[in-house]
């Protein structure tokens, strides 16, 4: 996997995979290659399932992702 830093309130198109990986904890360096399966805090969004090409997530200060409404 590779990774980037998004920034809040920022519309990204990422594309080729229809599932993307999203994980927080220590900072990573933009463009590093990863193993999802090593990271503690990591939440899959396959859009192929979600049935929709945008969604909005919640990092909470619980350190926990959750999905908004749109």
């Amino acid at each position: 996997m590779g990774t980037f830093t998004p920034f809040p309130n920022t519309t990204y198109q990422i594309q080729p995979s229809s599932t993307v990986w999203v994980a927080a904890g220590q900072k990573l360096e933009d463009g590093a290659f990863i193993k999802v399966e090593e990271l503690s805090n990591t939440m899959a969004i396959d859009f192929n399932i979600r049935g929709r090409n945008r969604v909005k997530i919640l990092h909470d200060e619980n350190n926990r992702f959750v999905f908004m409404m749109e």
